[in-house]
């Protein structure tokens, strides 16, 4: 797997998820996360996306294109459930600022987030997909210039 490549397709795709929900007002404890925890809200979407991918590669190596998407899906939903069970319900509110928000945003939009997240996670490896082959000069120029536009849609 190679990390500088999902490095970039992650970041692009954060880019255009911080663009759809701020710039274009939809979701509104979504945007109260980027709006309230800014780059360190980026630093967990974009890990937790990688984290993902790398355990969808680590259990199917063999994996590519839309086997590796399904496989992340896969692992991403099973994230997502275990988060809310083990996480987000027991502990109570006013201990945790992120947990707060998780369980505003759970239950302003129900399941949404796993369908949200399945969508980050396919758009990510379709990106990782199509930056196949790109030098590594290239993905650093995209890396740089997604977290330097990160910079103006986050805040």
């Amino acid at each position: 797997m190679d990390i500088s490549r999902l490095t970039a397709a992650a970041l692009v795709v954060e880019f255009w998820v911080i663009y759809i929900f701020k710039v274009l007002g939809t979701g509104k404890s979504i945007k109260l996360w980027y709006d309230k925890f800014g780059s360190i809200a980026v630093v967990s979407d974009v890990t937790s996306v990688m984290i993902g991918i790398m355990i969808a590669h680590f259990l199917v190596p063999s994996a590519t294109g839309l086997t590796l998407a399904m496989y992340s899906v896969v692992v991403q939903i099973i994230h997502d459930v275990l988060y809310y069970v083990l996480l987000v319900v027991p502990i109570p509110r006013g201990t945790n600022a992120v947990i707060d928000l998780m369980k505003d945003y759970a239950k302003e939009v129900s399941w949404g987030p796993i369908v949200a997240d399945s969508g980050i996670m396919l758009s990510t490896v379709g990106m990782y997909t199509l930056l196949k082959g790109q030098p590594t000069t290239h993905l650093a120029f995209i890396i740089l210039a997604a977290l330097y536009s990160i910079t103006y849609v986050v805040y």
